[in-house]
């Protein structure tokens, strides 16, 4: 009975552990979904901002360009060169963010290249300014392939930027929806984890109440053997599965001249000593004899010379 009520406990415990195992596990995978999914986001962001840094740059490049024709001079603005720079390293950048995306990477390589003719158209036109003058250059410039080449670019960032929009439309759905689902999960699991512990601390509290009254009537039955006991006119001694006192009822407090208080938990045999009435030695205790055998044992009276008595030691 003991270990069949301790498997429902093991068993119980067992389930509430591996419901809470489950709502961890949920919760983990919910936060690393969760977490995936804004990466994505923010990493579409990281793209867009280099694409629009790219234009930028160009922009720059081509406004500063366009400013020393105006203006002239024996040195063109550090800001052209430092424009151009910058316009490749956006590029490097938005090349290693869209490394896993094959629709970005040919519009990224026709960028660079377009980039690579503007800077050489662009440094052919200051040249012309600084040996011909003002008017030669603007021929140039009027022919306008700087200019097709600058629209050709910007419809290629465009795209790109386009991409990457439905990209980042897409992927904030899906973090709305893995934000949502993880707020489910999390709910239904916590409620089902309280729920579980709930039922594991009304089956405990069953269970002690169970125990609780198996006690009291333990102890009542106790009680009432105990009444039982000191009633009966013959002497009854009790004691353990190892021999020791555990009750004596008054005809044997008498028998033996012990009282209940002291030999409680005493040894049988130093309570209760048998002695041959002739040679007065010690005589084998049949009460012994029932305990090792686990059965019950009522000694006989014998007869004739050999007739023993029991009677309380006079060493004690």
């Amino acid at each position: 009975m003991w270990r069949s009520s301790f498997d429902r406990w093991f068993a119980a415990a067992g389930a509430v552990m591996a419901l809470l195992a489950v709502v961890v596990a949920l919760n983990l995978r919910n936060t690393h979904r969760l977490r995936t999914d804004t990466g994505t986001v923010i990493h579409t962001h990281e793209v867009l901002d280099a694409l629009k840094s790219i234009d930028s740059h160009i922009r720059e490049a081509e406004s500063a360009q366009r400013t020393y024709i105006i203006v002239g001079g024996d040195q063109v603005s550090p800001e052209f060169a430092a424009s151009i720079a910058a316009a490749r390293d956006a590029i490097t950048l938005t090349r290693r963010l869209t490394q896993d995306n094959p629709t970005q990477l040919p519009r990224l390589d026709k960028v660079e290249s377009q980039v690579g003719e503007l800077q050489t158209i662009w440094r052919r036109t200051i040249g012309v300014r600084q040996r011909e003058g003002f008017e030669a250059a603007r021929q140039v410039v009027a022919a306008g392939q700087s200019r097709r080449l600058m629209a050709d670019l910007q419809s290629g960032l465009r795209e790109a930027g386009e991409t990457e929009n439905q990209l980042l439309i897409e992927r904030d759905i899906q973090t709305a929806r893995t934000y949502t689902t993880a707020q489910s999960t999390g709910l239904i699991s916590g409620i089902a984890a309280i729920a579980g512990v709930i039922a594991f601390i009304l089956l405990m509290r069953r269970h002690l109440g169970v125990r609780e009254a198996a006690s009291v009537e333990i102890a009542e039955q106790a009680e009432r053997l105990r009444t039982t006991l000191a009633s009966i006119g013959d002497a009854v001694i009790s004691t353990d599965r190892e021999g020791r006192i555990t009750n004596l009822n008054p005809v044997a407090e008498t028998l033996t001249g012990w009282s209940l208080a002291e030999a409680s938990q005493q040894p049988l045999d130093a309570v209760f000593r048998i002695v041959n009435e002739t040679t007065r030695e010690a005589a084998a205790n049949p009460a012994r004899r029932a305990l090792a055998e686990g059965g019950h044992c009522r000694p006989r009276q014998p007869h004739g010379p050999d007739r023993e008595r029991r009677r309380r030691t006079p060493d004690r």
